[in-house]
């Protein structure tokens, strides 16, 4: 959480990566809760396109709509977007990002599709995340946008880490039950 926080406080992008399961997402949207500015995630997959997380168009009583997808959204509101599974993209739809990726804050930006641009709110966070290449269906970050990336590997935890957590927290639960009891 401390490398995530540091990165947001110079707005550098960051890539949560790592096995399956270990709880990524869960780390980002909890870093999110934490800064107490809100979030908007999407679900990245094989399907999603650029105007799933920019904006789309609706018609409604007979007028045309701009609805805002979850990435302009965050963009306008300064809020942190978790691209959740992002390397389940393609790699033209992860090229889309390069907007929210660039040091753009309190700077107006073009956003795709719309014809539009907005103004990025200066508490604006970028935090991807996904399971390593090899898993099923991933792609590689293409290399017009991986640059713009910190990278951190999660959890950074080994097997002697794990097991001396799993022994405090055991021996606080205990603790906590049974107060007039050592462990």
């Amino acid at each position: 959480m401390a490398k995530i926080y540091a990165a947001s406080l110079i707005n550098l992008p960051v890539c949560i990566h790592g096995p399956t399961g270990v709880g990524k997402t869960s780390a980002a949207e909890q870093f999110a809760i934490e800064r107490n500015k809100g979030y908007q995630k999407h679900s990245f997959h094989s399907g999603t396109k650029p105007s799933h997380i920019y904006a789309t168009t609706t018609i409604q009583n007979k007028n045309i709509l701009l609805k805002y997808g979850s990435l302009t959204t965050a963009m306008k509101k300064g809020q942190v977007f978790i691209a959740d599974e992002m390397n389940l993209s393609s790699q033209s739809n992860m090229k889309s990002l390069a907007p929210a990726l660039e040091p753009s804050i309190g700077k107006e930006v073009f956003i795709p599709g719309i014809d539009k641009t907005i103004s990025v709110n200066p508490n604006f966070f970028f935090i991807a995340c996904q399971n390593e290449l090899g898993t099923l269906g991933r792609n590689a970050i293409p290399s017009s946008i991986s640059s713009r990336f910190r990278y951190f590997l999660y959890p950074i935890l080994d097997e002697k880490d794990i097991s001396e957590l799993c022994l405090e927290k055991g021996k606080a639960l205990c603790n906590d039950h049974y107060p007039d009891e050592t462990f």
